[in-house]
């Protein structure tokens, strides 16, 4: 069956050859109505008659084709650059339709074909802008490698690890973007499989950990690069086994000690009875340190499982401040030091657990007084600071190196590993927690070695206090 451009072509055409053939009828009756002979001149006559409306016909189709040909070539021509808008991702384009024929369904199906390609362009660029989201908002970073090692995206967490821009990174090969010929290894199969590869980055030697992933996305290999931050977990790592060397150093200790002095009572040192009772005092001195350690371990470790329950309420911490350093000034005047307190000018009132925080500053000034030789000096103070109070315990004894410092309050740490008889090393990390449980902070600093140091513990305050 013919189309309905086909059918209108082939009905004019055919009108056209019947109109044509309709007018010779006409003429030759008419010649023969009028009773002419068919001599030369009728055939003369007849065959210029016969020319005329051929041309008269042939000019008539010419017009015709060209009528029909400019009603069809105009929309075709309109559709193609329609199409050619489609193709530059113009999808909002609008598709007229005139007709019903062949043409006007070739509309239909343009127009079908830019609404599908609108729907599927905005779920891909739904897609991109989530996965681009993703990728933006991950703490790791991420590298994609393409075939020829050239990086094709990358997130700002791995441009912040590479010191990089993401602009300067986009088509660099990966020798160019990382430097590092670990990775490098790693990318060209080359790296041994003696676990995840780990490396530094940055100025403050991030701990990186670095897992390769290769996929193939539509017949095109990839390479996904991750970098995973593992310093927290490295520095975990460390503290942990350094708290496992802590325990066993504090416990091996005081036990090698009590175990000689066992074994020089039962060589005979028993039968001697001053002897006997100078070494049963200093088995019970270390008994009392064992029983201590492991009263503050238990303690600390409540404490960081938060299954210590703090019982707050409103007080002066000025006073609470005074009645705990003065409980010291004893110990204080026996090693001839000087202790000096010096409250707030008023009273500062803060909600707190007052025989914690009195924990909290016992714990510092008798840590002050512990590592100030005598005739060394003590100072106490409280202030406000805004919207907190400031508890403040300096002394003028050994000091702290700037290397000690930030592991001043780690469980088990002491500055001076050679003076293993001051204290266990748990008391400024129970310290450090107790005023985390507060709300509030401690903070340490010291000039240097022999040159004092100075502790200070800020706890918000009720700003409403007198």
């Amino acid at each position: 069956m013919l189309g309905q451009i086909r059918w209108k072509v082939a009905v004019a055409y055919l009108g056209l050859i019947v109109s044509s053939f309709a007018v010779i009828a006409i003429y030759l009756a008419i010649v023969t109505a009028s009773g002419a002979s068919l001599d030369s001149q009728f055939l003369s006559q007849l065959m210029l008659f016969l020319f005329l409306d051929a041309l008269t016909t042939g000019i008539l189709a010419i017009a015709l084709a060209a009528i029909l040909s400019h009603g069809m070539v105009q929309p075709i021509v309109r559709y193609t650059e329609i199409i050619r808008h489609l193709a530059n991702g113009k999808l909002e384009i609008d598709v007229p339709i005139t007709t019903t024929d062949e043409v006007g369904q070739l509309g239909i199906a343009l127009k079908a074909m830019a609404r599908s390609l609108g729907q599927r362009l905005s779920t891909l660029e739904s897609e991109r802008a989530e996965v681009s989201a993703i990728l933006a908002s991950m703490a790791d970073g991420v590298i994609i490698v393409d075939a020829g090692e050239r990086v094709s995206a990358l997130n700002r967490a791995a441009a912040r690890m590479l010191e990089v821009s993401p602009e300067f990174a986009i088509g660099k090969t990966v020798t160019e973007v990382v430097r590092r010929h670990e990775l490098l290894s790693l990318l060209s199969d080359v790296a041994t499989n003696e676990g995840p590869l780990v490396i530094e980055v940055g100025p403050d030697r991030r701990q990186v950990q670095i897992v390769v992933t290769r996929v193939t996305v539509r017949n095109h290999p990839r390479q996904i690069v991750v970098f995973q931050d593992v310093t927290a977990l490295r520095q975990a790592e460390l503290i942990r086994r350094d708290f496992v060397a802590n325990v066993s150093h504090e416990l091996r200790t005081p036990l090698a000690s009590l175990h000689a002095l066992v074994e020089t009572l039962e060589d005979g040192a028993l039968d001697e009875p001053a002897v006997a009772r100078e070494f049963l005092s200093r088995m019970h001195a270390e008994v009392d340190g064992l029983t201590q350690m492991v009263t503050e371990l238990l303690e600390l470790a409540r404490i960081e499982s938060g299954r210590v329950e703090l019982r707050f309420a409103e007080a002066n911490l000025v006073e609470v401040v005074r009645e705990a350093a003065e409980r010291l000034r004893p110990q204080a005047e026996r090693q001839g030091i000087n202790l000096t307190i010096t409250p707030s000018s008023g009273p500062i009132v803060a909600t707190i657990d007052t025989a914690r925080l009195h924990q909290v500053v016992v714990n510092l000034v008798h840590n002050a007084i512990k590592f100030t030789p005598p005739a060394g000096h003590v100072w106490v103070s409280i202030e406000q600071r805004g919207s907190q109070a400031a508890i403040i315990v300096a002394d003028d004894g050994q000091g702290v190196s700037p290397e000690d410092l930030p592991r001043l309050f780690e469980r088990f740490y002491k500055a001076d590993r050679s003076r293993a008889s001051l204290g266990t090393g748990l008391g400024l990390a129970i310290v450090k927690h107790l005023v985390q449980a507060h709300g509030g902070q401690v903070f340490a600093a010291s000039p240097g070695p022999g040159k004092g140091a100075t502790f200070t513990v800020l706890i918000p305050r009720l700003l409403n206090d007198s």
